[in-house]
C-alpha cells in the first residue's frame, strides 16, 4: 500500500491557530504548548508522525512536561481535513508522587486501551512504539543568511543552522500505516496543541 501524506500544523492557544517554527507570540510565554514542527512519513507498511515542541532555545537535555497541556496528531482518511479528522491520537502527561513523568496516548492505531509509559524512553504499543523525550531540532534554517537576504535583497546562503544544537520535546509514534489510513491510500497528518480546559 502507498499512502500519501499532507502535513499542517496548528497550535490552539487562546483561542488562535498558529503555525509557526518559535515566532509565534505565545513561543516564550508558554514554549510547552508551541508547536515548532510536524513531521509525518511512511516506509514499509509503517507511518510515523513526530510532533515537536517547547524548542525556543532550549539546550536543556530534559523534556518540557505540562500535565496541563494536551497534544493531538489528527490523521484524516479520506481527504476533506476541513471537516476534521477520523482518528486524532491524544497525548497528554502525568507526574507521580516521587516526580516522575509518564505519558498517556489514548486513540493509538490497533490499541484497545491508552498506552501508558515512562517519558524518555520507547513504549510499546499494540501494532507500533511511542517515544516522548528530548531530541535535536531537526528544522534547519539558515537565520544569518535570512537576514542578509533580508537587508540586501541578494539572496544569500551561509550554510550556518541557527538550529544546531537546540532541542525540542518530541512525541515519536510508529504505527500501522495500514491500520492508521483505516485501509484507505491517503492520510492527512496535522498537530493540535491546547491548555485545559480542552479535553479529547
Amino acid at each position: 500500500m502507498e499512502v500519501r501524506l499532507t502535513i499542517l500544523t496548528l497550535a490552539l492557544v487562546g483561542g488562535a491557530l498558529a503555525a509557526d517554527h518559535i515566532d509565534g507570540p505565545n513561543a516564550a510565554a508558554d514554549p510547552a504548548v508551541d508547536i515548532t514542527d510536524v513531521f509525518a512519513w511512511h516506509e514499509g507498511g509503517r507511518l510515523y508522525a513526530v510532533l515537536n515542541f517547547a524548542g525556543a532555545g532550549a539546550t536543556t537535555t530534559t523534556g518540557m512536561y505540562d500535565a496541563d497541556a494536551l497534544y493531538g496528531i489528527h490523521i484524516d482518511t479520506d481527504d476533506d481535513a476541513s471537516n476534521g479528522a477520523e482518528r486524532t491520537v491524544w497525548i497528554r502527561f502525568g507526574e507521580d508522587a516521587v516526580g516522575n513523568w509518564g505519558v498517556q496516548v489514548t486513540n493509538f492505531p490497533g490499541a484497545g486501551a491508552p498506552v501508558v509509559g515512562p517519558v524518555e524512553s520507547v513504549i510499546t504499543a499494540p501494532g507500533g512504539h511511542v517515544f516522548v523525550g528530548v531530541r535535536n531540532d531537526p528544522f534547519y534554517f539558515d537565520f544569518a543568511g535570512f537576514q542578509s537576504t533580508i537587508s540586501t535583497g541578494n539572496l544569500a546562503f551561509t550554510g550556518a543552522d541557527f538550529f544546531a544544537g537546540l532541542n525540542v520535546t518530541s512525541i515519536v509514534l510508529d504505527m500501522d500505516a495500514n491500520v492508521a489510513a483505516a485501509g484507505g491510500d491517503h492520510v492527512n497528518v496535522w498537530g493540535t496543541s491546547a491548555r485545559r480546559p480542552i479535553t479529547p
